[in-house]
C-alpha cells in the first residue's frame, strides 16, 4: 500500500473485500496471574467489523494453547461460537505449523463449499429489516442467559431468602449486555431491559444483611428471633420488599413486549437454553 494510508480504514476495506476472515484470539497476557486473560484488542475490533460485513459463517476463530487455557481464556461473549485450537510453541515448531495448516485447509474448504451469504450481500433487506434482524439475534442472545423459572423462584422468596443460582444468571445477563457486540436499535426494548437490569442488580446489592443458609442453597436475611438488629436493617428490608414489586412489574413489561413484538424469540426455548448452560457450568465446577 503506497503513501501514508489510514491503517484502520485500510484494514476494514480489506475485510469488506474478503470472503473469509481468520481471527486468532490467543491471549496476549498469558503470564499475568492477576488480571483477566485477554486477546489483542485490535483483533476484537476487526472481528466485530468482520461479523457485521461477512457474518459468523465466514469467520474462522483460532486459539494457540501454548499461550493460554482453551476455551476458558476465550472472551465471554465469543466463547459460544465454534473456535479451533492449535499449538505452535515457536517459529521453529514445524509440526505445529503443519497441524494448523491442515486445520485451516479444512475450515476454508468448508466455507467455500457451503458459500454462505455475506451480511453485506443481502440486497433485498431494507435498513429497518436489517435492524430488526439484528435486534432479534441480540435479544435471543441475551435471553439465552435468563432462566425464567429461577427468577420466579428468586422473586418468590426475596427479600427473606436469595437463591444461590440467581447470581449466575445475573452475571450472564449483565455480561451479555455489557459486551461490545450487544446492541439494540429498538429503544423501547432497550429501555425495558435497562430498567429490569438496574433493579435486578440493586436487589442483590445488600449483601451486608445476608448470610449463607445451612443447606448451601442460598442466603438468609439476618433477622435473629424475628427482630431486626438495627434501624438500617429494617429500612433496607422494607426497601427490598417494595423493590420486589417493582421488579415483578419490570419483568412483566419486558416479557409482554417480547411476546407481542418479537414472536421470533421463543422465551420457552431461551429459558431452557439458559438452564442447560447453568447445569453444564455446575457440572464443570
Amino acid at each position: 500500500m503506497p503513501g501514508s494510508p489510514n491503517i484502520p480504514a485500510t484494514i476494514f476495506a480489506k475485510i469488506s473485500n474478503s470472503d473469509i476472515f481468520i481471527c486468532d484470539l490467543t491471549t496476549i497476557n498469558s503470564s499475568d496471574s492477576t488480571n483477566r486473560k485477554v486477546p489483542n484488542p485490535n483483533v476484537l475490533i476487526e472481528l466485530g467489523y468482520a461479523i457485521a460485513k461477512l457474518g459468523w459463517s465466514r469467520i474462522i476463530l483460532l486459539f494457540n494453547t501454548n499461550f493460554g487455557d482453551f476455551p476458558n481464556d476465550m472472551p465471554f461473549d465469543i466463547d459460544r461460537h465454534r473456535a479451533s485450537n492449535y499449538c505452535i510453541i515457536d517459529k521453529n515448531d514445524n509440526n505445529g505449523k503443519k497441524n494448523l495448516s491442515s486445520l485451516l485447509k479444512i475450515a476454508i474448504k468448508t466455507i467455500i463449499e457451503q458459500d454462505p451469504i455475506k451480511e453485506s450481500d443481502n440486497p433485498e433487506e431494507t435498513e429497518e429489516e436489517k435492524k430488526r434482524r439484528l435486534d432479534i439475534a441480540n435479544l435471543k442472545w441475551l435471553m439465552n442467559s435468563f432462566h425464567i423459572n429461577s427468577f420466579d423462584t428468586f422473586i418468590e422468596y426475596m427479600p427473606d431468602f436469595i437463591i444461590s443460582r440467581i447470581f449466575y444468571f445475573k452475571d450472564g445477563f449483565i455480561g451479555t449486555m455489557d459486551s461490545s457486540h450487544f446492541h439494540l436499535y429498538d429503544k423501547k426494548l432497550l429501555q425495558l431491559i435497562i430498567d429490569f437490569r438496574n433493579n435486578w442488580v440493586k436487589s442483590l446489592s445488600f449483601s451486608e444483611h445476608y448470610g449463607p443458609d445451612n443447606a448451601g442453597k442460598g442466603y438468609n436475611y439476618y433477622i435473629p428471633a424475628d427482630i431486626f438488629p438495627n434501624e438500617k436493617s429494617e429500612k433496607d428490608f422494607h426497601f427490598l420488599v417494595d423493590l420486589r414489586n417493582i421488579l415483578i412489574g419490570n419483568l412483566k413489561s419486558l416479557l409482554d413486549y417480547i411476546r407481542t413484538d418479537y414472536l421470533e424469540v421463543n422465551l420457552e426455548e431461551t429459558s431452557k437454553t439458559a438452564f442447560e448452560n447453568y447445569k453444564s457450568f455446575m457440572d464443570e465446577e
